[in-house]
């Protein structure tokens, strides 16, 4: 773990840094911007995105870029924006695009409860960056 975190500051060339929330939801696809986390309403998304292909409860699926369920939407029992979970399907943005990071708030990958190869999960209190390492690019962002 310590080598991965190692090579991640001399990818990003810090060791000391920080990424807001903002700057997080800017990683997010342009329509995307719009929606306000406990904000929004179901009726403004689905405005802008259209219906979602899947409803599960208060979860709210829809494809992206040949991706069956790429971004994930979640609302609370009053139908306010609660989540976002987005994973990019074609071109991954470079990992430099997230800036400067506290290299501290970066984790290996947990599936099941273990370290899933060689994925990160940088964490913030708004939300999360699913980083790879090898391609120096980011899988997927969740705003919380």
């Amino acid at each position: 773990m310590r080598c991965l975190l190692i090579i991640l500051s001399l990818i990003l060339g810090t060791q000391q840094a920080f990424a807001s929330s903002e700057k997080i939801k800017t990683l997010l696809p342009s329509p995307l911007h719009s929606f306000e986390l406990h904000k929004s309403k179901i009726s403004e998304v689905e405005k802008e995105l259209g219906p979602a292909e899947l409803k599960e409860k208060q979860a709210h699926y829809w494809s992206r870029g040949g991706l069956k369920y790429a971004l994930k939407i979640t609302f609370d029992n009053d139908g306010v924006l609660k989540s976002i979970d987005y994973t990019f399907t074609e071109k991954w943005p470079e990992l430099k695009k997230l800036g400067k990071i506290d290299i501290k708030k970066i984790v290996p990958y947990p599936l099941n409860g273990k370290s899933a190869g060689r994925f990160l999960l940088y964490k913030e209190k708004e939300g999360e960056v699913l980083i790879d390492p090898v391609t120096k690019t980011i899988q997927s962002v969740k705003l919380l």
